[in-house]
């Protein structure tokens, strides 16, 4: 496999992504992996090089290029503090994280709470318009985890030619752009993830109600069941059963 950082057009600034090209040769079917919060780290860069192993041209768009706030954090600060203040005892639990950590966890939640999301999904269509744009390129999906779940289901909705969506724990789009999605999606959800996971029947039936497919599952599992461990919500489990289910509908509607 050959993997290299590239640059390309988006609204707002061009922006890298890391690409792996498989070793099989071309054409392809293609892959956008769309990160989480904490960016492209190690653990997305591994999950690019194993979609490549399967044959797809993989890219990682990083939404996060022209963020300079997110250069002066540790990644482990910002998955510390994903999630946490939504729990009543956050302010205990911060401040049994010991100094100069806690700063650290605390200034990586204000960063995560005024980031510009609003155009990270420009971001993400630069990476699908690339992707279309190469030679020896056939059908294009992608796969994304926690906000990057959330931006395959914006993506869909902005009608483009994805052939294949897999959401992990994110939020569902807006229902009356359902009837713009033109490819099937898969979604997988943790019980105990109740913000994200109770919205996701409402959307099974607006899809359904369209005549789009849309299947999911909802695991024994909390938010961020695919992270690595330590991270809070690693579970081997609901990782590995969400793994092989998404690499099957991946080859059945790309390859």
């Amino acid at each position: 496999m050959t993997e290299e950082w590239v640059r390309f057009d988006a609204i707002g600034g061009a922006i890298r992504g890391f690409l792996v090209r498989p070793e099989t040769p071309p054409p392809w079917p293609a892959l956008l992996v769309l990160h989480p919060v904490a960016g492209v780290m190690a653990q997305m860069q591994r999950t690019v090089r194993g979609f490549a192993a399967d044959g797809y041209l993989t890219l990682a768009p990083d939404l996060y290029t022209n963020d300079a706030g997110y250069q002066k954090i540790d990644v482990a600060d910002i998955v510390a503090a994903h999630g946490s203040p939504l729990d009543p005892d956050w302010e205990a639990r911060l401040a049994k994280i010991p100094e100069p950590r806690r700063t650290g966890v605390r200034a990586a939640r204000e960063w995560m709470t005024n980031r510009p999301k609003a155009h990270y999904v420009d971001g993400v269509r630069g990476g699908f318009e690339y992707l279309r744009s190469r030679d020896g390129v056939n059908r294009i999906g992608a796969i994304g985890y926690c906000m990057g779940g959330q931006l395959v289901g914006e993506l869909a909705t902005l009608g483009v030619d994805l052939a294949a969506g897999v959401i992990y724990y994110g939020s569902s789009p807006a229902l009356e752009r359902v009837p713009q999605i033109r490819g099937p999606l898969e979604g997988h959800y943790g019980v105990t993830d109740r913000k994200i996971t109770a919205g996701v029947y409402d959307f099974a039936l607006a899809m359904k109600a369209a005549g789009k497919y849309f299947a999911y599952t909802v695991y024994d599992a909390d938010h961020g069941f695919n992270d690595d461990p330590p991270a809070r919500g690693y579970n081997p489990y609901a990782l590995r059963l969400a793994h092989e289910r998404s690499s099957v509908f991946l080859a059945e509607h790309l390859q």
